[in-house]
């Protein structure tokens, strides 16, 4: 029954990464004269060599040597790629010695206009080891390639203020494909229900040449009777299709949910298939997801109102509960003594085990190689707090690249067969790839950091986004509440903390955008040395937001659902809920820095909506959330 609750996709078409010819000129640094690399490669001036024997195996490699703490520049050598293409970089790198507050080790790939302006990029996420005993492949893999790009230039590079000795190895740049039916879901917690009518997904890929004429997609399932059933697609599209089916005419216990994709000839172009269960009763969870997104913590509705923590220490939790929330996320994870901590003071406290994959820093500290290496560690971890009442859920992954994906989904089957009771929540800082983790995590999270070098509606972009790629899975969201300066020192003199109306437009941007949860990043910011303000001034802001949330806790947590709503306003973002009591509320909020005219149709006869229409002035980045009791006229 534990391996039948599973999110477990496999797609009957070619792996994703697609061998091609070389696009990275001697990738082996093997082309040495006087330390210099002859072919492809620009290195500065100073502190990159190459040479033999200083590559894997005794082979060629390129070797950054630096005690310069300010000194900042990377090799590079341009390369050729396609507009529309998406691309897997790496390298394998091997660490000497890393020092520095800002440590890191990175490959990456980036585009610039015919003028040399910076367009954008894709970068590793750093390595900060101080040393590794072995080679370590380093890769992740790029959002689809813009149009208009004069220039890509690829490279290897350590961030600014370190220093010590690092060597590279086989870098490269090469082609990734998806299949064309990459993946199968649900939209219930788990693939598993007892009865009624679930929503399945089928993800898709449109092929280099295009969709052919005629595609046509049906799901398949075998019946309570023994009979093979197949339905067809209720709604397809270039990205996704889907159907609605009555899992009560499933047999009981796991069911395959097939997905076929046929071209109008009638052959077939992909498939995939899902494990789905089908239920006698419904199981009892410590901590789960309704079917309206809402998490429940013994049954019970409960919206995640929280901060990012270093570790949990008593001192620190005495002054976090001097605001409204409850729960919290620390990096450190916690033993049951910091859980008592937690549940002593009516917080509930997530569990990170990110990083907990094959070939990463975390494992080759541990000393784990192998998959089941790592499994067993997990394991190790998980089982003496898995039972503990103050668990919220375990925290997988922190902004991942794509090339993990195969450890996620590993940890999430190991995770879930572990503990049963408990979800599994990630968070990403894009979607463009986001729909390929769908089998990896049960809630997502999503971290738009706009200020302030972004508009401040990129929240709203983000729960957009995120909805879509994920067919409307269970989201939290992580608002931006500390100062990019605090992290990246190019940012000094033009980062800044939000604002208190920027805290609350970002907070209320992202429930409208359909989270069912907040966790600010984050409290342990304020207690780093880089932290320009005063910790009870950037506490403030956080607290005044949080208080506005748990304000309205109860709306947000209505079983009742709201009437449709639809904002005729381009930059206003709207959602809405029922009440017991038969009134309805929504809320509303303006993405601009400018004041607004909101028009937002609403279905149903409401006083106060005249015609249908609700009209609300709203400020700069303002919001409010209104109460509408139905009209004695409907």
């Amino acid at each position: 029954m534990f391996r039948s609750l599973l999110s477990l996709t496999i797609a009957w078409t070619a792996g994703v990464s697609v061998a091609a010819p070389p696009l990275v000129s001697d990738a082996t640094f093997e082309e040495i004269a006087s330390g210099c690399l002859t072919t492809g490669w620009h290195l500065p001036s100073a502190h990159y060599s190459a040479a033999k024997g200083e590559g894997q195996n005794g082979s060629g490699g390129l070797v950054w040597e630096n005690d310069d703490p300010e000194f900042y520049q990377w090799p590079f050598q341009s390369v050729r790629l396609e507009a529309g293409k998406v691309y897997r970089i790496g390298a394998r790198i091997k660490i000497d010695e890393l020092k520095g507050d800002r440590k890191g080790v990175f490959v990456l790939l980036e585009w610039y206009d015919k003028t040399g302006k910076w367009m954008g990029g894709r970068y590793t996420p750093h390595l900060k080891a101080e040393r590794t005993d072995d080679w370590l492949t380093h890769e992740t893999v790029t959002q689809p390639i813009p149009e208009g790009v004069a220039e890509f230039r690829f490279g290897v590079a350590v961030a600014k203020s370190s220093t010590g000795r690092v060597r590279f190895d086989n870098a490269y740049v090469l082609p990734y494909e998806r299949p064309i039916v990459s993946g199968v879901y649900s939209s219930v917690y788990r693939n598993a229900a007892v009865e009624g009518k679930v929503h399945f997904y089928a993800a898709l890929n449109e092929p280099a040449e295009g969709w052919p004429s005629g595609i046509v997609a049906s799901f398949s399932y075998r019946a309570s009777d023994g009979t093979v059933r197949s339905v067809p697609a209720l709604k397809l599209k270039t990205d996704a299709a889907s159907v609605v089916l009555d899992v009560t005419d499933m047999r009981a216990g796991t069911n395959s949910v097939v997905c076929r994709v046929l071209a109008g000839t009638g052959k077939e172009l992909g498939r995939a298939e899902m494990a789905f269960v089908r239920l006698s009763s419904r199981p009892v969870r410590a901590v789960e997801v309704d079917a309206l997104g809402r998490t429940l913590v013994g049954g019970k509705p409960f919206f995640p109102l929280g901060m990012y923590f270093d570790k949990v220490t008593a001192s620190e939790l005495d002054i976090y509960t001097n605001g409204p929330f409850n729960c919290v996320m620390p990096y450190s994870p916690p033993r049951n003594r910091e859980l008592d901590m937690c549940q002593a003071r009516g917080l509930m406290c997530c569990y990170s085990i990110k990083g907990a994959l094959p070939g990463t820093v975390w494992a080759h500290n541990r000393k784990l190689v192998t998959q089941a290496d790592v499994n067993e560690h997990v394991r190790k971890l998980m089982k003496p707090v898995q039972g503990h009442s103050a668990l919220l859920a375990w925290y997988v992954n922190d902004e991942a690249p794509l090339t993990q994906l195969g450890g996620l989904t590993e940890l999430y089957r190991t995770i879930s067969l572990q503990d049963p009771g408990h979800p599994a929540f990630a968070v990403m800082d894009r979607y463009y790839d986001l729909r390929d983790f769908l089998p990896s995590f049960d809630i997502i999270g999503f971290d738009p950091y706009p200020v302030p070098t972004h508009p401040i509606s990129q929240v709203s972009e983000f729960a957009s986004g995120f909805r879509k790629a994920t067919f409307a899975r269970p989201m939290w969201a992580v608002p931006q509440a500390f100062d990019w300066s605090w992290f990246r020192p190019q940012y000094k003199g033009k980062g800044r903390m939000p604002t208190a109306d920027e805290l609350k437009s970002m907070t209320f941007q992202a429930i409208a955008g359909g989270a069912n949860g907040i966790i600010y990043y984050g409290y342990y910011v304020y207690r780093k040395p880089t932290c320009s303000m005063p910790f009870d001034e950037c506490f403030g802001r956080v607290v005044s937001a949080a208080r506005e949330v748990k304000r309205h806790e109860r709306v947000f947590l209505s079983a009742v659902a709201g009437p449709r709503v639809r904002s005729e306003t381009a930059a206003v973002q709207v959602r809405s809920w029922g009440d017991e009591d038969g009134s309805a509320w929504v809320l509303v909020v303006n993405t601009m820095r400018e004041p607004v005219t909101a028009r937002i149709d609403i279905a149903g006869m409401w006083q106060g909506a005249s015609g249908g229409v609700l009209e609300k002035c709203l400020g700069p980045i303002g919001y409010e959330i209104v109460n509408l009791r139905r009209s004695d006229h409907e």
